[in-house]
């Protein structure tokens, strides 16, 4: 009998029906749990492998911690230096019974500190200092993983190659990599650019592995057996033998690796690619491919010959060189796409290097030194020396300063540190300074030229004591402005609340002055506005983005910074944005002292810092961030410090911080969001709070609103209101800040003396205040009186009146 289709439809869509739910007697099939992925596989069979490529070879395995270091500790106790061990000793016995000789930076549960030096990261320096001494043919760092969430649901394999080596130690991170992968088995499985610690040299192709995640239960359960670490270590001696059976080709030159070279000459170099078999005597490896080989001179592609024996390059500069330091670099890798190591040459002038000294004499006879070398390259350290005994020591930096009592007798010399150094020729100029002008020595040396506050006064000083010059020139006639990063600014001559005291140290007359912060003067911070790109880190409900309030808040924070005398970079400073591994190289590049991601919190009243696991440095800091966080004037904000273990975290090469920021939650929250004067308090916030890591948690931070109640208040002080700009110590504009309404609510506003939100650092306890009103300008000084704050007009007019004394008077201020 045919069945309506109709009817067939209903009956078969019931018995679908009682199949899933069990019903009309039928009862549903148990469900099977499905075995967790993760050391589950067969052993591979390893006896009929041929590991000819393995003979010879020197593998220096590094299995991490030890000793004091734990490392990771799974819920059950089991700790990660324990399994790390475990491995790299399965491994040992298998490399050595292939032929390859192996060294271990530990064969028990010891680590490698000294009575010196008993810090973690003087453990893993003399780590790489094992690498840098042997040499290897590879490295290979064990370790296993955690999460700073203890998810114990989380699990993914690791591979992590050399940061900057996308030649050899990528190639060895595939082949380990693809092994890890598939004798595990645990998804997902990734392949990483790494800069730990232990990975920053260049002595061997370097890989650092980390298979499972010891915080998963199942995974620890597993680990703590031998199957599994042998599983383990056949997948890394499976790995390594893959890539060594590719070859494993280096560069071999025809000259040191430091060579020197005359005025006019064009330098030449060779080099020939060696097979990896012909190191280890096998013979019959992979040739070379001249189709991948280049040649750079300091990063510029240089043109190159290869012989018809297809394995040697020859390269001959094309114009002589400069008589500077240069770095010439070779790469290649043979017909299996294995990379050689890359090599460099570094190429140093012979002829002696010119060095420009400029000596200017002012009225009272001193002599103002400024020198720098010709090319802008360190000159290396010295002492210059007259014929009439006067000395002066320089330091190995491209340029230099001194201020001398007398102009020396007779044409100097310079005389470099060490014996193999070459003496520069020197070119000396005269550059006097005008009748009444005096050279005077600042006390602390600023990093960047001053700004006049006179710019129609300002001294005429040689050009080569613009900028970086810690001297200054001076009419004792005529009165001075200037500001450097970093400092006070210096008034000259100074009203008696701010007289400096004259002060003759040695051969000069310096000017003491006040750092404004101690921890920032002169460190290198990195900022990272998240998002850009195809990331706009969160999206308000009429379109403003978070990566711009990000962008925003960067740059402001960039100046604040400067001005309180660090060095700051932006990993962007338009829409694109970086990989985070570029990221991670600007900052080793940058030389990095801090790395701050500055991005928008994913809860609409939670504001969060968070630095990587175990890190004393960046607690510190995370914390004094969340304490200048939480005087944002938000709603009902929380403030929350975390630890992580996120890429940027763990792999930048110093203290690392992630700042979440409000949310873009609501309609009111946006349009306070994207006004200048609330970024310019979030950069406040960092501001204060990175001058203050290390202090006390109630180090004081100084409230210019306060200051401005003060001011408002003496007979000769503006009225609030009439205030239209405010800057404090010369280098930090003050503006008002409205408040952000919490998930639900609006914002109130806010004025030049209530809710303005973070403060500034309180500097040496003196602050300088330059008021704008409509028709006048005045400068004020803030400072303790022993009895509490008193505030001091040192210049402008008095209230209401307008200003004669406004050095900014014409000047386009």
């Amino acid at each position: 009998m045919k069945l309506n289709p109709g009817i067939a439809l209903i009956l078969a869509g019931a018995a679908i029906a009682a199949h899933l739910n069990g019903c009309a007697g039928v009862p549903a099939p148990p469900r099977h749990e499905l075995p967790v992925p993760g050391y589950l596989g067969p052993r591979p069979v390893l006896q009929d492998l041929d590991t000819a490529p393995l003979r010879g070879r020197h593998i220096l395995l590094d299995p991490g911690h030890g000793g004091r270091f734990r490392g990771a500790i799974g819920p059950g106790g089991l700790t990660e230096a324990a399994v790390n061990l475990g491995v790299a000793l399965h491994l040992r016995d298998l490399l050595e019974r292939a032929g390859a000789r192996v060294s271990m930076t530990r064969t028990s549960d010891t680590d490698l500190l000294t009575a010196a030096d008993s810090t973690l990261a003087g453990e893993l320096d003399r780590r790489v200092a094992l690498v840098e001494a042997l040499r290897p043919d590879a490295f290979v760092s064990l370790h296993h993983n955690s999460n700073a969430a203890l998810d114990r649901a989380l699990n993914e394999t690791q591979t992590y190659y050399r940061l900057g080596d996308d030649g050899a130690s990528l190639d060895m991170a595939r082949a380990i990599h693809r092994q890890l992968a598939l004798q595990i088995g645990i998804r997902p499985a990734r392949l990483l650019p790494g800069n730990f610690r232990v990975l920053r040299h260049d002595a061997a192709p370097s890989v650092l592995g980390e298979p499972a995640m010891l915080s998963h239960p199942v995974m620890e359960e597993r680990l703590g057996v031998a199957a599994a670490q042998h599983l383990e270590a056949e997948a890394y001696f499976l790995g390594l033998l893959e890539y060594f059976r590719g070859g494993r080709p280096t560069w071999e030159p025809a000259q040191p690796d430091t060579l020197r070279f005359a005025a006019g000459e064009r330098p030449a170099a060779d080099w020939r690619l060696r097979t990896a078999d012909a190191v280890s005597g096998l013979g019959g490896g992979p040739e070379p491919d001249p189709l991948t080989f280049a040649v750079t001179l300091d990063g510029q592609p240089q043109a190159f010959a290869v012989d018809t024996d297809g394995v040697t390059v020859r390269w001959r500069a094309g114009t002589p060189l400069t008589a500077r330091e240069h770095v010439l670099e070779i790469n290649g890798a043979n017909l299996a796409g294995r990379q050689a190591p890359r090599r460099r040459l570094w190429l140093l002038p012979d002829t002696a290097r010119e060095v420009r000294l400029t000596i200017s004499r002012d009225g009272d006879g001193r002599a103002a030194l400024a020198w720098a070398t010709s090319d802008g390259h360190p000159l290396g350290g010295g002492v210059w020396r007259w014929p009439d005994g006067a000395t002066v020591t320089a330091d190995a930096a491209p340029r230099g300063w001194a201020l001398l009592p007398a102009l020396p007798a007779g044409a100097p010399t310079f005389t470099p540190r060490g014996s193999a150094a070459v003496t520069p020729t020197v070119r000396t100029t005269r550059d006097d300074l005008p009748g009444p002008w005096r050279w005077r020595l600042v006390d602390a040396a600023p990093l960047a030229a001053p700004r006049w506050r006179q710019p129609s006064k300002q001294p005429p000083a040689p050009a080569a004591f613009a900028e970086g010059a810690p001297l200054v020139a001076v009419d004792p006639g005529q009165p001075l402005w200037c500001e450097w990063p970093g400092l006070l600014p210096l008034i000259d001559p100074a009203p008696g609340p701010l007289a400096h005291p004259r002060t003759v140290d040695g051969n000069s007359l310096r000017w003491p002055t006040a750092r404004l912060t101690a921890f920032l003067d002169g460190r290198v911070v990195v900022l990272d506005p998240a998002g850009g790109s195809d990331d706009p880190d969160g999206t308000g409900p009429l379109g403003l983005r978070g990566s711009d309030v990000n962008l925003a808040t960067a740059r402001s924070a960039a100046a604040m910074l400067r001005g309180a005398g660090a060095v700051v970079q932006l990993t962007r400073t338009g829409e694109a944005a970086l990989t985070p591994s570029a990221k991670v190289a600007l900052a080793a590049d940058a030389g990095a002292h801090l790395f701050v991601t500055i991005g928008r919190a994913a809860e609409p009243d939670v504001v969060g810092v968070r630095h990587h696991i175990g890190s004393g440095q960046g607690a510190a800091l995370a914390a004094a961030l969340a304490r200048a966080c939480a005087t944002l004037p938000v709603d009902g904000q929380t403030v929350e410090v975390t630890e992580g273990s996120e890429y940027l975290l763990r792999q930048t090469h110093c203290p690392a911080l992630t700042l979440t920021m409000p949310a873009i939650a609501t309609t009111g929250r946006e349009l306070v969001l994207d006004q200048a004067a609330w970024t310019a308090a979030e950069a406040r916030a960092i501001l204060l709070g990175l001058a203050g890591a290390g202090s006390d948690p109630a180090w004081p931070a100084f409230d210019p609103s306060a200051a401005l109640a003060l001011i408002a208040a003496h007979a000769e002080g503006p009225v609030p209101d009439a205030v239209t700009a405010v800057v404090v110590d010369g280098q930090f504009p003050w503006r008002p800040c409205p408040r952000l309404p919490g998930s639900a609510g609006a914002g109130a506003p806010s004025s030049l003396t209530s809710g303005t939100g973070p403060g500034l650092p309180p500097g040496a306890g003196r602050h300088i205040l330059e008021l704008r009103t409509v028709d006048a300008w005045q400068v004020w000084l803030i400072e303790p009186d022993g009895h509490g704050t008193v505030a001091t007009r040192l210049a402008g007019g008095p209230r209401g009146e307008g200003s004669v004394d406004d050095p900014t008077h014409d000047a386009g201020y």
